[in-house]
Protein backbone atom coordinates (compact mmCIF):
# COMPACT_ATOMS: atom_id res chain seq x y z
CA UNK A 1 0.00 0.00 0.00
CA UNK A 2 1.31 3.45 -0.95
CA UNK A 3 2.44 5.59 1.93
CA UNK A 4 0.55 8.82 2.59
CA UNK A 5 2.59 11.93 1.65
CA UNK A 6 2.45 13.05 5.28
CA UNK A 7 4.89 10.26 6.16
CA UNK A 8 7.46 11.74 3.76
CA UNK A 9 6.91 15.25 5.12
CA UNK A 10 7.17 14.25 8.78
CA UNK A 11 10.05 13.50 11.12
CA UNK A 12 10.11 12.47 14.75
CA UNK A 13 11.87 14.37 17.53
CA UNK A 14 12.57 12.70 20.88
CA UNK A 15 14.21 14.66 23.70
CA UNK A 16 16.41 12.52 25.94
CA UNK A 17 17.68 12.98 29.47
CA UNK A 18 19.27 10.01 31.23
CA UNK A 19 16.84 7.68 29.45
CA UNK A 20 15.63 4.23 30.40
CA UNK A 21 17.14 2.64 27.29
CA UNK A 22 14.72 -0.30 27.11
CA UNK A 23 11.72 2.04 27.18
CA UNK A 24 13.40 4.41 24.74
CA UNK A 25 13.92 1.60 22.24
CA UNK A 26 10.20 0.80 22.45
CA UNK A 27 9.47 4.46 21.77
CA UNK A 28 11.86 4.52 18.80
CA UNK A 29 10.34 1.36 17.33
CA UNK A 30 6.85 2.84 17.59
CA UNK A 31 7.57 6.06 15.73
CA UNK A 32 10.46 5.23 13.39
CA UNK A 33 8.25 3.03 11.21
CA UNK A 34 5.87 5.96 10.66
CA UNK A 35 8.24 8.81 9.73
CA UNK A 36 11.10 9.39 7.32
CA UNK A 37 13.69 10.41 9.93
CA UNK A 38 14.03 10.47 13.68
CA UNK A 39 16.01 13.11 15.58
CA UNK A 40 17.20 12.19 19.06
CA UNK A 41 18.18 15.33 20.95
CA UNK A 42 20.08 14.36 24.09
CA UNK A 43 20.33 16.61 27.15
CA UNK A 44 22.30 13.98 29.09
CA UNK A 45 25.67 15.11 30.44
CA UNK A 46 27.41 11.77 29.78
CA UNK A 47 25.72 9.55 27.22
CA UNK A 48 28.70 7.30 26.50
CA UNK A 49 27.05 4.09 27.78
CA UNK A 50 24.33 4.14 25.12
CA UNK A 51 25.17 6.84 22.53
CA UNK A 52 27.05 4.53 20.08
CA UNK A 53 24.02 2.24 19.76
CA UNK A 54 21.74 5.18 18.97
CA UNK A 55 24.21 6.71 16.52
CA UNK A 56 24.35 3.49 14.51
CA UNK A 57 20.59 3.24 14.01
CA UNK A 58 19.34 3.59 10.44
CA UNK A 59 17.17 6.64 9.84
CA UNK A 60 18.24 8.24 13.13
CA UNK A 61 20.11 11.51 13.66
CA UNK A 62 21.60 11.72 17.16
CA UNK A 63 22.25 15.24 18.49
CA UNK A 64 24.26 15.29 21.74
CA UNK A 65 23.97 18.59 23.64
CA UNK A 66 26.22 17.26 26.46
CA UNK A 67 24.38 19.15 29.20
CA UNK A 68 20.81 19.68 30.34
CA UNK A 69 19.68 22.63 28.25
CA UNK A 70 15.99 22.14 29.06
CA UNK A 71 13.13 20.67 27.10
CA UNK A 72 12.37 23.86 25.16
CA UNK A 73 15.92 24.34 23.84
CA UNK A 74 16.21 20.67 22.90
CA UNK A 75 12.90 20.80 21.01
CA UNK A 76 14.05 23.91 19.17
CA UNK A 77 17.30 22.20 18.20
CA UNK A 78 15.37 19.26 16.77
CA UNK A 79 12.92 21.53 14.94
CA UNK A 80 15.75 23.56 13.43
CA UNK A 81 17.44 20.41 12.13
CA UNK A 82 14.14 19.12 10.74
CA UNK A 83 13.28 22.42 9.08
CA UNK A 84 16.73 22.59 7.47
CA UNK A 85 16.23 19.06 6.11
CA UNK A 86 12.98 20.10 4.44
CA UNK A 87 10.44 18.47 6.74
CA UNK A 88 7.07 20.21 7.14
CA UNK A 89 5.83 18.40 10.24
CA UNK A 90 7.43 16.96 13.37
CA UNK A 91 6.11 14.44 15.88
CA UNK A 92 7.55 15.50 19.24
CA UNK A 93 7.92 12.88 21.96
CA UNK A 94 9.20 12.42 25.47
CA UNK A 95 11.64 9.55 25.85
CA UNK A 96 9.03 7.50 27.76
CA UNK A 97 6.08 8.02 25.39
CA UNK A 98 4.91 5.58 22.72
CA UNK A 99 2.50 6.55 19.94
CA UNK A 100 -0.06 4.07 18.55
CA UNK A 101 0.75 2.24 15.32
CA UNK A 102 -1.91 4.14 13.35
CA UNK A 103 -0.79 7.56 14.57
CA UNK A 104 0.47 9.14 11.34
CA UNK A 105 -2.31 7.64 9.23
CA UNK A 106 -4.92 9.02 11.63
CA UNK A 107 -3.28 12.45 11.55
CA UNK A 108 -3.23 12.30 7.75
CA UNK A 109 -6.96 11.55 7.62
CA UNK A 110 -7.62 14.46 9.96
CA UNK A 111 -5.55 16.89 7.88
CA UNK A 112 -7.16 15.68 4.65
CA UNK A 113 -10.68 16.14 6.02
CA UNK A 114 -10.81 19.92 5.73
CA UNK A 115 -8.94 23.19 5.31
CA UNK A 116 -6.09 22.74 7.76
CA UNK A 117 -3.79 25.51 6.58
CA UNK A 118 -3.97 27.18 10.00
CA UNK A 119 -3.34 24.01 11.98
CA UNK A 120 -0.41 24.66 14.27
CA UNK A 121 -0.38 21.48 16.33
CA UNK A 122 -2.38 18.26 16.63
CA UNK A 123 -2.29 16.42 19.95
CA UNK A 124 -3.74 13.12 21.13
CA UNK A 125 -5.17 11.80 24.39
CA UNK A 126 -2.69 11.21 27.18
CA UNK A 127 -4.88 10.14 30.09
CA UNK A 128 -7.79 7.74 30.34
CA UNK A 129 -10.10 10.69 30.97
CA UNK A 130 -9.13 12.32 27.67
CA UNK A 131 -9.57 9.18 25.62
CA UNK A 132 -12.87 8.58 23.78
CA UNK A 133 -13.06 6.27 20.78
CA UNK A 134 -16.12 7.95 19.23
CA UNK A 135 -15.52 11.62 20.03
CA UNK A 136 -14.45 13.66 16.99
CA UNK A 137 -11.44 15.92 16.71
CA UNK A 138 -11.86 19.10 18.70
CA UNK A 139 -10.18 22.47 19.03
CA UNK A 140 -8.63 23.01 22.44
CA UNK A 141 -6.42 25.63 24.05
CA UNK A 142 -3.49 23.31 24.74
CA UNK A 143 -2.11 19.83 24.16
CA UNK A 144 1.00 18.28 25.66
CA UNK A 145 4.06 18.37 23.42
CA UNK A 146 4.65 14.63 23.71
CA UNK A 147 2.66 12.80 21.06
CA UNK A 148 1.82 15.97 19.12
CA UNK A 149 2.23 16.66 15.42
CA UNK A 150 3.64 20.17 15.04
CA UNK A 151 3.68 22.31 11.91
CA UNK A 152 7.26 23.45 11.49
CA UNK A 153 6.09 26.51 9.54
CA UNK A 154 3.94 27.48 12.54
CA UNK A 155 6.80 26.71 14.95
CA UNK A 156 9.02 29.07 12.98
CA UNK A 157 6.33 31.76 12.67
CA UNK A 158 5.76 32.02 16.44
CA UNK A 159 9.43 31.94 17.38
CA UNK A 160 9.64 28.34 18.60
CA UNK A 161 9.44 27.06 22.15
CA UNK A 162 10.16 29.48 24.98
CA UNK A 163 13.56 28.46 26.28
CA UNK A 164 13.62 30.54 29.49
CA UNK A 165 10.85 28.30 30.87
CA UNK A 166 13.41 25.46 30.73
CA UNK A 167 10.88 22.71 31.60
CA UNK A 168 7.17 22.53 32.47
CA UNK A 169 4.45 24.64 30.86
CA UNK A 170 6.56 24.84 27.69
CA UNK A 171 3.77 23.09 25.79
CA UNK A 172 1.04 25.33 27.23
CA UNK A 173 2.92 28.51 26.31
CA UNK A 174 3.59 27.21 22.80
CA UNK A 175 -0.09 26.45 22.24
CA UNK A 176 -1.22 29.84 23.57
CA UNK A 177 1.37 31.49 21.33
CA UNK A 178 -0.06 29.60 18.36
CA UNK A 179 -3.57 30.75 19.23
CA UNK A 180 -2.35 34.33 19.63
CA UNK A 181 -1.01 34.10 16.08
CA UNK A 182 -4.26 32.69 14.66
CA UNK A 183 -3.14 29.09 14.44
CA UNK A 184 -5.39 26.24 15.53
CA UNK A 185 -4.70 23.72 18.30
CA UNK A 186 -6.46 20.37 17.83
CA UNK A 187 -6.82 17.21 19.86
CA UNK A 188 -7.67 13.77 18.48
CA UNK A 189 -9.38 12.09 21.47
CA UNK A 190 -9.70 8.79 19.60
CA UNK A 191 -5.92 8.24 19.71
CA UNK A 192 -4.19 7.54 23.00
CA UNK A 193 -0.55 8.06 23.92
CA UNK A 194 1.25 5.62 26.16
CA UNK A 195 2.74 8.18 28.50
CA UNK A 196 4.04 8.52 32.05
CA UNK A 197 2.70 11.50 34.00
CA UNK A 198 5.31 11.31 36.73
CA UNK A 199 7.26 9.06 39.03
CA UNK A 200 4.90 6.28 40.06
CA UNK A 201 1.79 8.26 39.14
CA UNK A 202 -1.34 7.23 41.01
CA UNK A 203 -4.96 8.06 40.28
CA UNK A 204 -6.94 9.30 43.28
CA UNK A 205 -10.57 8.18 43.27
CA UNK A 206 -13.34 8.86 45.78
CA UNK A 207 -16.52 6.77 45.74
CA UNK A 208 -15.33 5.32 42.44
CA UNK A 209 -15.02 8.72 40.74
CA UNK A 210 -11.82 10.29 39.45
CA UNK A 211 -10.57 13.12 41.67
CA UNK A 212 -7.02 13.80 40.49
CA UNK A 213 -3.63 12.32 39.67
CA UNK A 214 -0.85 12.36 42.25
CA UNK A 215 2.25 12.56 40.07
CA UNK A 216 4.89 12.33 42.83
CA UNK A 217 7.23 14.67 40.97
CA UNK A 218 10.59 15.61 42.45
CA UNK A 219 10.58 18.91 44.36
CA UNK A 220 12.50 20.59 41.53
CA UNK A 221 9.69 19.82 39.11
CA UNK A 222 7.20 21.23 41.62
CA UNK A 223 9.18 24.47 41.55
CA UNK A 224 9.03 24.71 37.75
CA UNK A 225 5.35 23.76 37.58
CA UNK A 226 4.39 26.48 40.05
CA UNK A 227 6.63 29.21 38.65
CA UNK A 228 6.00 28.60 34.99
CA UNK A 229 2.23 28.22 35.19
CA UNK A 230 2.09 31.60 36.90
CA UNK A 231 4.54 33.22 34.46
CA UNK A 232 2.63 31.99 31.42
CA UNK A 233 -0.70 32.89 33.00
CA UNK A 234 0.50 36.45 33.55
CA UNK A 235 1.81 36.74 29.99
CA UNK A 236 -1.50 35.70 28.42
CA UNK A 237 -4.04 36.94 30.97
CA UNK A 238 -5.22 39.84 28.77
CA UNK A 239 -5.67 37.69 25.66
CA UNK A 240 -6.89 34.52 27.35
CA UNK A 241 -8.19 35.41 30.83
CA UNK A 242 -10.06 32.13 31.32
CA UNK A 243 -6.98 30.06 30.51
CA UNK A 244 -4.77 32.24 32.71
CA UNK A 245 -7.16 31.67 35.59
CA UNK A 246 -6.95 27.92 34.99
CA UNK A 247 -3.14 28.05 35.13
CA UNK A 248 -3.28 29.83 38.48
CA UNK A 249 -5.76 27.24 39.72
CA UNK A 250 -3.39 24.44 38.71
CA UNK A 251 -0.76 25.84 41.07
CA UNK A 252 -3.25 25.79 43.95
CA UNK A 253 -4.27 22.25 43.01
CA UNK A 254 -0.61 21.16 42.97
CA UNK A 255 -0.15 22.41 46.53
CA UNK A 256 -3.33 20.65 47.66
CA UNK A 257 -2.33 17.35 46.03
CA UNK A 258 1.08 17.48 47.70
CA UNK A 259 -0.47 18.25 51.07
CA UNK A 260 -3.06 15.47 50.87
CA UNK A 261 -1.55 12.67 48.83
CA UNK A 262 2.23 12.87 48.40
CA UNK A 263 5.34 12.14 50.43
CA UNK A 264 8.03 14.72 51.09
CA UNK A 265 5.38 17.35 51.68
CA UNK A 266 7.59 19.91 53.38
CA UNK A 267 10.29 19.87 50.68
CA UNK A 268 7.80 19.97 47.81
CA UNK A 269 5.66 22.71 49.33
CA UNK A 270 8.81 24.75 49.94
CA UNK A 271 9.69 24.31 46.25
CA UNK A 272 6.21 25.48 45.22
CA UNK A 273 6.57 28.54 47.44
CA UNK A 274 10.01 29.29 45.95
CA UNK A 275 8.46 29.05 42.48
CA UNK A 276 5.77 31.55 43.49
CA UNK A 277 8.38 33.94 44.88
CA UNK A 278 10.48 33.74 41.71
CA UNK A 279 7.35 34.35 39.63
CA UNK A 280 6.69 37.50 41.61
CA UNK A 281 10.28 38.61 40.97
CA UNK A 282 9.84 37.84 37.24
CA UNK A 283 12.62 35.26 37.28
CA UNK A 284 12.86 32.46 34.73
CA UNK A 285 15.60 30.18 33.41
CA UNK A 286 17.04 26.98 34.92
CA UNK A 287 16.97 26.78 38.69
CA UNK A 288 20.78 26.89 38.95
CA UNK A 289 21.09 29.86 36.58
CA UNK A 290 17.87 31.84 36.94
CA UNK A 291 17.55 34.87 34.68
CA UNK A 292 15.10 37.81 34.57
CA UNK A 293 12.05 37.16 32.38
CA UNK A 294 12.31 39.16 29.20
CA UNK A 295 8.65 39.32 28.17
Amino acid sequence: MERHPLRHDTCGIIVLYRPDVSLLLKNIAGISRQVDRLYLVDNTEDARPYAPALQSMEGVSYLALQRNTGIAHALNEGCRAARAAGFRWAVTLDQDSVVPEEYIDACARFLDAGDRRKTGIVGISWTARDYAETRPAEQVFRVITSGSLTSLAAWEAVGGFREELFIDCVDTEFCLNLLRNDYEVWQLPYLRLEHRLGNDTSEIRIAGRHLCYATHHHATRCYYIARNNLLVGRQYRDLFPRHAKLLRKEVRNLAVRILLFEKGKRTKLAAVWQGIRDYRRRIAGPINDKTPLLS
